[in-house]
């Protein structure tokens, strides 16, 4: 099936959802995307296809993660694909590392939901992914947070004390978490732990540093607690997981 006869079918059966595609096609400050049950890309917006350095938008069509991003950043989204397809509810500013082939990084807040098909089946994800330093006044309570999201990201190899963190919003530890936890539905330990473990994954994908060096460089200290954290987010042991997404260092 040809690209546009593939999208046209997809679109044709989820209903609603294709209307909204003109708006986000225009949102400049957002990167927009929707992938059928397979993993397989429907769409892009603009702005993720400028992101990925893709000139002819037929182009993702019927493409995958791995096309696109590294084998470590791939296991993460598809799993989380599976997640919302499975318990059809959606995922909420999720922090990503977002890196492109041509090793182009950035930090995103990511949000995925599930597409129910005209007979009521989950056919497919959708996801919306803003770059944190970006402001918008139509997000603004998410990104009263951007002073401490951006501290998370800078300093996530060092321990970050949830009381730091609630000083730099003059808030009481109480009010801050309740705060954070209302923007991110995660708690900040929460989200600290997912940055971490996302770095985590790159440097195991990407360096042939110690087990033990990618624990201190991560902020965890203790490997084998690393370990335990690593296998519960996983379901790998982090040297399983190098030796399946490890790229060629030569």
């Amino acid at each position: 099936m040809l690209p546009r006869q593939f999208q046209e079918h997809f679109l044709a059966n989820i209903g609603s959802l294709a209307n909204f595609l003109s708006f986000f096609e225009y949102d400049s400050d957002s990167y927009f995307f929707i992938k059928d049950r397979e993993g397989k890309f429907i769409w892009m917006n603009s702005s993720l296809l400028a992101f990925l350095h893709i000139s002819n938008p037929d182009d993702c069509v019927g493409k995958n993660d791995s096309d696109y991003f590294t084998s470590a950043m791939t296991f993460r989204y598809l799993e989380e694909d599976r997640k919302v397809m499975q318990t059809r509810e959606p995922i909420l500013n999720q922090p990503w590392i977002v890196e492109n082939k041509r090793k182009e990084r950035r930090w995103y807040l990511s949000s995925k939901f599930p597409i129910e098909g005209k007979d009521g089946s989950i056919v497919g994800v959708s996801g919306i992914m803003r770059d944190y330093l970006k402001e918008n006044e139509t997000y603004k309570p998410l990104f009263e947070m951007q002073e401490v999201v951006q501290y998370i990201f800078e300093h996530f190899m060092e321990k970050i004390s949830v009381r730091n963190l609630a000083s730099l919003m003059y808030l009481s530890v109480s009010q801050f978490e309740r705060r954070f936890f209302q923007n991110f539905k995660r708690t900040p330990r929460e989200f600290i732990l997912r940055v971490r473990l996302d770095n985590a994954m790159r440097f195991l994908a990407e360096s042939d540093l110690s087990i033990t060096q990618i624990a201190i460089n991560t902020g965890f200290y203790d490997s084998s607690f690393f370990t335990r954290q690593f296998k519960k987010a996983t379901g790998l042991k982090p040297l399983e997981f190098r030796k399946r997404y490890a790229v060629d260092l030569e």
